[in-house]
């Protein structure tokens, strides 16, 4: 059995037409489950998120399914690396990554300049 894997699905969600193009989406999510299924790749539901990336006021984004499924949306997802968050901020991602750095050389810097220049070819190897 093979899966789908690392598919993005994006549509710009005016306020005034979002139950309209919710819809659409709906269709297209459904459209791929379809497609995919006649080449004989399956979706995994549990481990497919929908973020909403929006300025100022939350938009009514509509629950979206897959095969029946729900999606679960999300306020952050890890992609290829990279956290992702719904206000396209990389605060996040930057904090995940000092901390992972300092859980390699056994503790905790408060600055990128602290690391100890003989440990950063380890610690960028093993992020």
């Amino acid at each position: 059995m093979m899966f789908a894997d690392d598919l993005k699905l994006c549509f710009h969600l005016p306020v005034d037409t979002s139950l309209t193009i919710s819809r659409d989406l709906q269709r297209d999510i459904n459209t791929l489950v379809y497609t995919a299924a006649s080449w004989g790749l399956k979706f995994a539901p549990n481990k497919c998120v929908h973020l909403c990336f929006k300025r100022g006021q939350d938009l009514n984004a509509g629950l979206y399914t897959l095969d029946g499924n729900p999606i679960t949306r999300a306020t952050s997802h890890k992609d290829l690396g990279v956290l992702i968050d719904v206000k396209l901020r990389f605060h996040p991602h930057i904090r995940l990554t000092v901390a992972k750095a300092g859980d390699l050389c056994c503790y905790q810097p408060t600055e990128v300049n602290c690391v100890p220049h003989s440990n950063l070819y380890e610690i960028i190897v093993n992020l």
